[in-house]
């Protein structure tokens, strides 16, 4: 933005000459229409229902959607299961978790300070127990 002080403003104004039903949002339709060649761009933008401004500010500036998951990591290395119920309150423990978000291809964990690692290499043995698709 320090080289292009207008670029926000210019992005604004193709999403409204693009917003043709002036709804705050754009279809893929919104996309071919608006666009040369915007149906390989709808296409390659992989859109799924509407993108708000803020998601096409996003993909303006290099950004593109990512599915976010989560990797459960148990640091008892199962034995959790061993620990008597009377001690956490009446509950069998499946194992004491701990978790990275995987998104852009990195997965992202908490030892100390935030730290990244290519996903399911974080520093918690045997590896991750599950994962979970957020989005």
């Amino acid at each position: 933005l320090g080289h292009s002080p207008n670029l926000l403003h210019d992005i604004l104004s193709v999403f409204e000459a693009a917003d043709v039903r002036g709804v705050g949002a754009l279809r893929d339709t919104d996309i071919e229409h608006a666009f040369v060649d915007g149906a390989r761009l709808a296409q390659e933008l992989m859109l799924e229902g509407q993108w708000s401004y803020y998601e096409f500010v996003m993909c303006c500036l290099g950004c593109r959607p990512s599915p976010v998951m989560v990797n459960w990591y148990d640091v008892s290395q199962g034995y959790a299961q061993w620990v008597p119920k009377a001690m956490v309150g009446g509950r069998k423990l499946e194992g004491i978790w701990h978790t990275g978000v995987v998104v852009f291809g990195k997965e992202y964990w908490y030892g100390g300070k935030v730290l990244a690692s290519p996903p399911g290499t974080a520093p918690f043995p045997p590896g991750p127990k599950r994962t979970t698709y957020i989005g």
